[in-house]
């Protein structure tokens, strides 16, 4: 009878954890989003947008909060802006969407309660600007925004990593292990080939590699 005890206590205590990586990756994920979306309306501001430059903060079209991040009317205007690498940073905002849409799905992630935990949202954010440690300048210009885009791309794909190693090593800090496969294993991991049982892990990685579609997308352009 204690055995039995014993055992239902540890299942709760890996669900408790698991519930928590869930939350924390869904979060990461709308980190990712907000800060696509706002290099989006930076570059926007320098040329299609120039009129409200000055008027409105890049940033304030998309919070991550404990809610929702993105709105579709700034999607849609982003959406139609003729710039080909808007296009190629909103391509990387819908195929992050896309991955969040699904990993919701998979999880049950509907509930606001679960995905509404501030600790959560609060330990999704350290996990963030552990790696996204630069403020975004609005004094910077269109070409120097250009030019960081690289460095931005390399944090999404790292922090996502993270949250992939969340789940394969079923811990809630793995830097140590997601760096062993970003630097040791890097063109594994850009060609979805880390091979995982885990189901986020797994979606994760293949987002982390389309990610990398994305950035050759970018060659030429910058």
């Amino acid at each position: 009878m204690v055995l039995f005890k014993v055992v239902d206590t540890l299942i709760v205590c890996v669900m408790k954890l698991e519930d928590k990586i869930k939350c924390i990756a869904f979060h990461s994920m709308n980190f990712v989003v907000c800060r696509l979306m706002e290099e989006c309306f930076f570059l926007a501001f320098e040329k299609e947008l120039s009129d409200l430059k000055g008027l409105v903060k890049a940033n304030s079209y998309c919070e991550a909060d404990e809610t929702i991040t993105v709105l579709d009317v700034e999607l849609s205007l982003l959406d139609v802006l003729d710039d080909p690498v808007i296009k190629v940073l909103m391509g990387s905002v819908h195929r992050v969407l896309e991955c969040s849409r699904t990993f919701r799905m998979i999880n049950g992630l509907e509930s606001f309660d679960l995905i509404g935990d501030d600790k959560c949202y609060d330990f999704a954010a350290g996990l963030y600007y552990s790696y996204d440690t630069d403020e975004a300048d609005e004094e910077k210009g269109y070409g120097d925004r250009l030019y960081a885009l690289y460095s931005h791309y390399m944090i999404f794909q790292m922090v996502l990593s993270h949250c992939a190693c969340l789940f394969m090593f079923k811990k809630l800090e793995a830097y140590k292990e997601a760096d062993a496969i970003y630097f040791d294993r890097t063109d594994d991991l850009f060609e979805d080939k880390i091979e995982t049982e885990d189901r986020n892990a797994r979606l994760l990685l293949s987002l982390v590699a389309g990610l990398q579609e994305d950035i050759r997308g970018l060659e030429g352009l910058i």
